[in-house]
């Protein structure tokens, strides 16, 4: 049952490529926004100009407000595509897919998407 939920997952993938593209949109820019603050907020040489100590306290709650805010924009986008698929879903079920095969279904397409989208992120090297 596990080998068809892996095939499942690549086809799901690539049948549905286009309503994943606003998710990793989302996603990716939560992650960039969330990044840049932590960068921001634990760099060591903000304490050294004036005023440092209340810029790194503004940027430490600037960083718990936009990791709550990036967290509800990828929920928000994860129902987003699961709100889109649950016809797909539910005729899976009634084919006899029992729920935690939906579910290890639906991880595996997040996994395989992650992992392309670090792919292609990752610099490439030059010959």
């Amino acid at each position: 049952m596990f080998r068809l939920t892996n095939k499942l997952a690549v086809s799901n993938l690539i049948k549905n490529r286009k309503l994943y593209y606003p998710f990793a949109l989302a996603v990716l820019l939560a992650v960039t926004i969330t990044y840049l603050f932590y960068s921001l907020s634990l760099n060591p040489n903000i304490g050294k100009i004036r005023g440092g100590e209340t810029i790194s306290m503004t940027l430490a709650l600037g960083m718990v407000v936009v990791t709550i805010a990036s967290g509800i924009i990828v929920l928000y986008a994860n129902s987003f595509v699961m709100k889109n698929r649950s016809k797909e879903l539910g005729v899976y079920g009634m084919l006899g897919l029992e729920k935690r095969h939906l579910i290890s279904m639906v991880f595996k397409e997040l996994l395989i998407w992650f992992l392309n989208l670090d792919s292609w992120s990752r610099p490439r090297s030059s010959l």
